[in-house]
Parts: C-alpha cells; structure tokens; sequence
C-alpha cells in the first residue's frame, strides 16, 4: 500500500516558512506561537488560523544583539527568523510562559520583530491547585479580549465551543493514527508518519482532518504484514527534523510511540463539555499530559514508563535540543527509571544549525545493533 502520495501536501506545509503557510481561497490571518500549551481554539474561534514555529535552519545573525548563546535554537532560531522578515506572513504572535528564555523572548519580540500584535499569555507554574484554575479562567478571559480587539469583533461562546469540538477530533484522529502505526509499524515510513503529524500545528484543523483522514482509513483499512523493524520509542522535547527520522528509516528501525512536545503527548486529551467553554479549556489544559516546565508534585517516571512497556519497544531515543533545561532537569530521573527496569537508551542532543548528521548516524546505529542482539 503507498500511502506517499497523501503526505506530499503535509510535506508542503510544514517544509514552508511559517508566515508563507496559506490555503487557497482562505483568507483567514496567521497567527503564530511556539508552546503546545497554547490555547489554539480560541485563536482559531476567533478568526485567526494557529501556526506553530518549529524547524529555524538558519544560523542566528541578528538575534545575537538579544539573546545570549546558552538559548536553545528553538528561542534563537525563532527571533532570528522573525527579525530577519521570514514571518512577515503573520499577523500576531503568542507566547505562553514556559521555560526562562521563552518568557524573556516574549518582551524582546514585539521590540525586535515588527508584527502588527504581540501577546505573552500567563500560565500558571503549579497546575495540580485549585488557585491555577481559577487563574487560568482570567488569565484565558483577558486573552479572549485581546483577541476579540485583533479580530474587531467579540470571541463568543459559540464559537469557541465549536472550536473545541474541532480540535477535539483533530487529537483523536491523531491519537488513532499513533494507535494504528503502533500495531501496525511500517505501513508509513517515519519520516512520511512525522511529516503527518507535524502538519496538524501547521495547517488550519479543518484542511488537516480532510488530508489526514483518508490516510487514516487506508491504514486502518489495511492487513497487518510481517514486520521486522526494530522497535523504537522517542522522548524528549522536539522530533521536527525530517533527516534524524530518515536515518531510522535508513536502519529499519519503525518509531511504534513517543513522548514529545511535537508529538502524542500534545494530543492525548480532550476537552469536555462545558457551559463555560473558558472552563473547560482551563481544566483541560491543567490536566493534559504535563511539560517539565510545569510543576505537578508528582515524579513523571510511573506515567513515563508505562508508555514505554504498553508500546512493546525495543529501546528508547531521546532527543533533547541543545540547552533546554527543563527537559535536560527530568532526564537523569527517567534514565536512571528505564536502566532499572532493563530498557535500553540512548540520548541525543540536537540543535541547529550544524547537526552532525555522520556523527548520529554512527551513535543511532550503534545502539539499533545493540538492541538487536539483546
């Protein structure tokens, strides 16, 4: 079954700068931002189509002026691609408060980039009280006002409820398709299954559903084969670089799972029904699967590890970019977790521009041998 020629138009969209994302016939503003956290139905209910920052393969210039060089490229990357007038396209950028220097990067773009609207969403940092919900609603309600002055009309409930309800679909249908590449691994490659689900934070949700849909029936549809694919779980932060996927895909290693901020862990929850959809969207973003940034008061490795057993890997890659401190913070305690309970691991810290490919290459084959004669 070739299912290839049903990626290519999510190839397009994630493999163009973000502000030149645009559907024919949709004259809807791009809006862009960088966390998961962000709370894309209201964005989307107000008119605006969300697209997600990721991928800078550019070296940093300008943006050196702001940003000290212990940044991760993602931040760095990101002003530099902004001040350099690749994200010309957009019409407003969105920050969440998540990690230091993506909070300070929230002051110095509407300085350095020139965009008609900047907003830095507050978020709280101790999500398990009963204190972050009720400061989520007010801090969500000032940002439905904001965007309802962006928009110049009010962002209703109506609306924002019908949002839920797309993007509530959107993630199942994501959820699925991971379940279905689980059982079956190898009925796409892994760059194509990345290329799909990277396109969900590039595409408005409706074009997505349309596009992915059909795939998801075809695979659904199709017979489970003999694999022999050695099977890879991947953590960490970003899996946005189509040539690290390319080399498992080079080494017959088939990613059945993972736990990355581009990957399942942003699409396994839902938003419940609620007469005040700012509620719901409150409560859920409290209760999704968390990010390191945000404090719990419970040890991430019970959750952790049981993905890992329920997806039958073989071994386990982490991929963390370069100077992301909370995510580096939480490895040691899953490292330490999955010796333990004897799974193999390998870490592998990326960041561009400059990644050495030839030098992963040897590491990532080293450790796919490893696992095959265990």
């Amino acid at each position: 079954m070739d299912l290839t020629a049903g990626i290519e138009p999510l190839k397009a969209a994630v493999d163009q700068l973000p502000g030149q994302i645009k559907e024919t016939g949709d004259d809807r503003p791009l809006v862009g931002y960088f966390c998961p956290m962000t709370p894309l139905e209201m964005i989307h209910a107000a008119g605006f189509t969300p697209v997600r920052l990721f991928r800078f393969d550019l070296a940093v210039k300008q943006a050196e002026a702001h940003l000290p060089a212990y940044c991760c490229h993602l931040v760095r990357g990101g002003l530099e691609a902004g001040m350099s007038g690749r994200l010309e396209g957009l019409t407003g950028m969105v920050f969440t408060q998540t990690c230091d220097s993506m909070q300070n990067a929230a002051f110095i773009w509407p300085v350095a980039v020139k965009l008609p609207h900047h907003y830095a969403l507050a978020w709280p940092t101790r999500v398990d009280t009963p204190a972050a919900q009720e400061y989520l609603v007010m801090s969500l309600a000032r940002f439905r006002d904001e965007l309802g002055r962006w928009s110049d009309r009010p962002l209703t409930h109506e609306a924002l409820t019908r949002s839920i309800d797309i993007y509530n679909e959107l993630r199942r249908t994501v959820v699925r398709l991971y379940e279905v590449n689980g059982r079956s691994p190898g009925l796409l490659s892994a760059e194509d299954f990345l290329y799909l689900v990277l396109a969900a934070f590039r595409l408005r949700p409706e074009t997505w559903l349309e596009l992915a849909r059909p795939i998801l029936a075809q695979m659904e549809g199709a017979a489970p084969g003999e694999n022999n694919s050695k099977r890879i779980f991947l953590a960490g932060n970003l899996g946005d670089d189509p040539s690290l996927y390319r080399l498992l895909d080079q080494n017959d290693a088939a990613v059945v799972d993972d736990d990355l901020c581009t990957g399942r862990r942003i699409f396994d929850y839902q938003t419940p029904r609620h007469n005040d959809p700012l509620m719901a969207l409150a409560q859920a973003s409290l209760e999704r699967p968390p990010c390191p940034c945000k404090a719990t008061g419970k040890s991430p490795v019970p959750v952790f590890l049981d993905k890992v057993k329920r997806s039958r890997t073989q071994g386990v890659v982490f991929l963390l970019q370069k100077y992301c401190e909370p995510h580096f913070f939480e490895y040691p305690e899953l490292a330490k977790a999955l010796q333990e309970a004897g799974r193999p691991h390998l870490l592998l810290e990326t960041s561009r521009p400059g990644l050495n490919l030839e030098q992963v290459r040897v590491r990532l084959e080293a450790f796919l041998e490893m696992i095959e004669k265990d």
